[in-house]
């Protein structure tokens, strides 16, 4: 059943990311238009238009471009620790030029943090002080 399961999941995931209309329901977070090109998990999307969409009762996020072209699945955990009260925003770290997409916040939820990746952990490792930092994109609802 496990395997069952996995298979039609990874179709799903399929399914989304080439743009194909698929049983799942995904809720629009927000809209953004970020400025620099930043990574999320082990991809890499260039500064753009993003559409952030994540599917009901599940801790998973999409990023995608309007066209579709451009798309990431990222795992996060909720975390209480952040909630806004209006507004959406992605909340991205930096490491000198490199920037990782590390927080979604939305009014009213949990924030949602995304797992580092290798990259973003070496990256961390080798920061030095002032070389590291926080970055802020609002987006739109």
């Amino acid at each position: 059943m496990k395997r069952f399961s996995l298979g039609i999941l990874v179709v799903l995931f399929a399914g989304v990311a080439a743009g194909i209309a698929s049983p799942i329901s995904l809720d629009k977070l927000m809209t953004v238009n970020v400025p620099f090109a930043f990574s999320v998990g082990k991809d890499s999307l260039p500064a753009g238009q993003y559409e952030v969409l994540a599917m009901f009762n599940t801790n998973l996020i999409w990023i995608k471009s309007p066209n579709g072209a451009q798309v990431s699945v990222a795992g996060t955990i909720p975390s209480r620790e952040r909630k806004l009260s209006n507004g959406a925003a992605l909340v991205f770290t930096r490491y000198g030029d490199d920037y990782f997409l590390s927080q979604v916040l939305v009014p009213g939820q949990d924030a949602k943090v995304l797992h580092k990746s290798a990259r973003e952990i070496e990256q961390e490792r080798l920061a030095k002080a002032g070389n590291a930092g926080g970055v802020v994109v609002a987006g739109n609802r």
